[in-house]
């Protein structure tokens, strides 16, 4: 007299009522790291692109402190500024080039660009053929072009690099 069996075996049962916790639980688990997961994962990010920009702002003032000092030492010679200053007065655009090269050599630059008082150029050595064109509304020029004026206001002929 045995009945039929209906419905699930003790051990299906036990399976499924094994599977539906885990369900539950794993569901819980994702839930709740995707809700605290998140911000802690936006904050990382925004930290490490914090500390990023940093390194870009802090190397890129490191470059602008060597092309400084270069162009410190560039022209640091009074000799040097006085001969820029008679072959710019003559149109010498050759001698120009000519202390330039002699003057990367020692110092390693890439580009040099001179300048008269207003803006015009006398030479560049990445164009050699190049010299006229005006440079007087580019920022830097502008700049060095005032500070020129405040000296010659003062009574100093100075040949300023940039």
């Amino acid at each position: 007299m045995s009945e039929g069996r209906r419905g699930l075996s003790l051990a299906t049962r036990i399976f499924l009522g094994t599977a539906a916790i885990l369900v539950v639980a794993l569901g819980a688990a994702l839930i709740s790291v995707s809700t605290l997961g998140g911000p802690v994962a936006e904050r990382a990010a925004k930290e490490r692109i914090q500390a990023s920009s940093s390194l870009l702002t802090a190397a890129e003032q490191q470059r602008q402190q060597q092309l400084r000092l270069l162009a410190e030492n560039l022209a640091g010679s009074p000799d040097f500024k006085a001969y820029l200053a008679d072959a710019i007065a003559a149109r010498d655009r050759l001698s120009i080039l000519d202390q330039l090269d002699e003057r990367r050599g020692d110092l390693g630059y890439d580009l040099a660009i001179v300048t008269d008082q207003f803006g015009v150029v006398a030479a560049r050595t990445d164009q050699r053929e190049a010299s006229g064109g005006s440079l007087a509304d580019r920022p830097l020029v502008r700049r060095v072009r005032e500070q020129f004026e405040g000296a010659a206001k003062q009574g100093a002929a100075e040949v300023s690099v940039m």
